[in-house]
């Protein structure tokens, strides 16, 4: 009977490899390119990379000379220490990111006509990403990395030698090498007295704490050479300063061998406070992992996989209403086979390697191959749209796939739901996995996440779909995300659903930075009947940096009403920042916006129903400038308030 199976499915997958496509180009194939985030967003969801690996250099070698030993030749190995030279690269606008780290939230904090923050955002506002932090010099920038210097091994039998340790009084002790790196400048590098270190800011846990294989030399550590502290000199005021010329020594000399290790800074110049202590950086180095032989592995994996017979013992035809889920199935079971098949291939020629496969293996392996090839080319294009995850800068991209975002049994936790088995349907178990960790109904802290209806610098054809019931998120935007010279455009309507909740900030539209396009070419529809946002709403996009454009190009829609509370302002446009006197900024809504509040809902700021041009004022009327940027809503916009709507505390409307 498997055989006779065998026969009819292979008949029908020789008929529907003749008629069926594979995905083309035209299938949206997500893609992610952490390398390309020169400004990089949410992205970021973030970090501040001044840390590079370092390696801790003495000031120079002793030179071990004496009268029987008045100069140093090969025997006695000295070489002279030779001095690097720091960079001198000084920080521009390039090497900071879009992401704000002042304690604002983006520009709204102190734009706002009602804020009294009196903040003013400056470029140190801003997070720094610069390469030059991160140890990527370039000529331009002089920075040259100085060399050890090595003692004299000279050891006199003939002069007094003090050291009862074998040494001679001119090398640093006898035959014994020296401590790793225990020579340090007693001077500050200007010459100054010492100053007092009264904190030191903490470092990254990732650097705090290192796990590295065996064999890590000491260079491909990361030791910071600089640190961020708080220092007095004198009767002066403490001052926040960069500690240059960190030194980092270990409590045992360090090789790469197993074992732990704890690096304690230094640095000429400064001395803690009492109660302050030098940082300190704990290195793990773990035991060389047993790596199993190739070919065993590879015997293994075939021996676990099942026969072609066995797969076709009950293959339905192709005319089967099952046939299509027969094929995912056995495809699913055949997902590492070409990767053993490329191994397999590999070893071919080596009889002895082929002697352990045994012939029996290797026709296995070769039936099942050929059936996965076949198999691939019967890849319908409906293909499940999956979201995907950028856990490292905390963002979410739906990439079009309808989500529903829905609160955690963990208090404050949330968990994202989608088709994750393409029926049409959101189960209420199909969780998208975030991180490592797998998902459960406690869910995720997803309060610090960017959620994207779009994709990351990729289209999407069609329309996108976001609803929440509960759980607590930070930003959502019915669009994508475009980075400098790319696209993220939404070709159908973008709609958000707000039930209950918590989210900081709502964009009917998408992000784009400089010379990009994140634009909505239908209907940005937003409809919040509950739960809380805490910031802004907003029923167009943002753009950010010139010549960028996240354009709702039909009109958008911002309907509020039930429980819900907005705990600033309401505007039926976009946002375009055009701080620093950028150009061709554009949020435009080319349709109308409309805005209504209705039941018992709560906005505690304005109402606008056009969009916000910030230029880092407080001035939300204007709507366009001189150098083409832009926020503008379409004719017929307008505003409709219920009686019962509490805004900014009473009846106010602006228009």
């Amino acid at each position: 009977m498997a055989a006779l199976n065998q026969r009819r499915g292979e008949a029908a997958l020789n008929r529907q490899a003749g008629r069926r496509k594979i995905p083309g180009s035209g299938t949206f194939r997500p893609s992610h390119r952490p390398a390309a985030r020169a400004a990089a967003v949410a992205l970021s969801v973030c970090m501040v990379f001044t840390l590079m690996p370092s390696m801790a250099f003495a000031v120079g070698a002793e030179t071990g000379l004496c009268e029987h030993h008045p100069e140093h030749d090969e025997e006695c190995g000295y070489q002279e220490a030779e001095p690097g030279h720091p960079c001198e690269h000084k920080h521009t606008a390039d090497c900071y990111t879009d992401e704000l780290i002042c304690g604002y939230i983006e520009d709204e904090d102190v734009t706002a006509s009602d804020s009294d923050a009196g903040h003013k955002h400056t470029q140190d506002c801003y997070e720094l990403n610069c390469p030059h932090e991160r140890g990527e010099h370039n000529e331009d920038c002089g920075y040259t990395e100085g060399e050890a210097g090595t003692p004299c091994g000279y050891v006199c039998d003939q002069c007094d030698n003090p050291d009862k340790d074998g040494g001679n009084g001119n090398t640093t002790g006898g035959n014994n090498p020296p401590v790793q790196e225990e020579i340090r400048p007693e001077l500050a590098p200007n010459g100054t007295e010492d100053m007092t270190v009264t904190a030191f800011d903490q470092l990254d846990e990732a650097v705090r704490s290192q796990t590295v294989k065996a064999g890590t030399s000491l260079e491909e550590l990361t030791l910071p050479k600089t640190l961020s502290a708080t220092v007095q000199s004198g009767a002066e005021e403490p001052d926040s300063v960069v500690i240059e010329g960190v030194v980092w020594e270990p409590d045992a000399l360090y090789e790469g061998e197993p074992g732990e290790f704890i690096f304690t800074a230094s640095a000429a110049g400064y001395t803690p406070a009492q109660g302050v202590e030098w940082p300190v950086i704990t290195v793990t180095v773990e035991e060389d992992a047993v790596v199993p032989d190739e070919i065993d592995a590879l015997c293994a994996a075939i021996d676990a996989l099942p026969t072609v017979e066995e797969l076709y013992e009950n293959a339905p035809g192709d005319e089967d209403p099952e046939f299509d889920d027969w094929v995912t199935e056995i495809s699913s079971k055949l997902a590492e086979v070409p990767t053993l098949w490329e191994q397999f291939l590999s070893l071919s020629e080596d009889e002895a390697a082929m002697e352990r496969i045994t012939g029996a293996r290797a026709d296995k392996l070769a039936g099942l191959n050929n059936l996965a090839e076949r198999l691939g080319e019967m890849a319908t294009l409906d293909v499940p749209t999956a979201p995907t995850v950028d856990s490292e800068y905390n963002v979410i991209y739906a990439n079009g796939a309808e989500l529903k975002i829905v609160a955690g049994e963990t208090e404050g936790y949330t968990n994202i739901l989608y088709d994750k088995n393409n029926d049409h349907t959101i189960g209420n178990t199909e969780y998208l996995k975030i991180g490592t960790a797998e998902p459960t109904a406690a869910g995720y802290d997803l309060s610090s996440y960017f959620i994207y209806g779009g994709s990351q610098d990729a289209d999407v054809d069609g329309a996108t779909k976001i609803t929440m019931t509960g759980g607590k998120v930070h930003y959502i935007y019915g669009g994508g995300i475009a980075a400098k010279n790319t696209s993220a455009n939404v070709t159908g309507d973008a709609k958000l659903k707000i039930t209950g909740g918590q989210v900081t900030n709502i964009f009917g539209g998408g992000n784009a930075t400089e010379n990009a396009s994140a634009n909505v070419t239908g209907d940005a529809k937003l409809e919040i009947t509950g739960g809380e946002i805490g910031g802004w709403v907003y029923g167009g996009g943002m753009a950010r940096g010139g010549y960028s454009s996240a354009a709702v190009q039909g009109s958008s829609t911002v309907a509020i009403s039930g429980t819900a509370v907005i705990k600033k302002h309401v505007l039926g446009g976009g946002y375009a920042n055009n701080y620093n006197s950028v150009s061709n900024v554009k949020s435009d809504v080319t349709g109308a916006a409309t805005v209504t509040i209705s039941g018992n809902a709560e906005v505690q700021g304005n109402v606008y129903q056009s969009g916000n041009l910030s230029d880092g004022d407080s001035n939300l009327t204007a709507v366009s400038d001189a150098n083409g940027n832009s926020a503008t809503v379409g004719a017929g916009s307008s505003i409709i308030i219920g009686d019962s709507v509490k805004i900014g505390g009473a009846p106010k409307v602006l228009s």
